[in-house]
């Protein structure tokens, strides 16, 4: 579910950044792909923190704020 949400937030951060994107998409690739356990799943809850923090920042670019539950 996880992975799910940062997938989706990393679709609507390209509108805005593609380069971060494609740098946070590969991370999260790197984080799901190896062995499972607390260390992974803080970093994509870190990376999940992170886009949703640029999202933000583009807020008043005329796309609301992106939620994913």
């Amino acid at each position: 579910m996880l992975f799910r949400v940062i997938l989706d937030l990393v679709g609507e951060l390209e509108r805005h950044d593609r380069a971060m994107a494609a740098r946070i998409r590969r991370s999260a690739i790197q984080a799901y792909s190896t062995s499972w356990d607390r260390t992974q799943q803080g970093r994509l809850e870190q990376l999940e923190i992170q886009l949703r923090r640029r999202l933000d920042k583009h807020q008043g670019s005329g796309r609301g704020r992106f939620r994913a539950s």
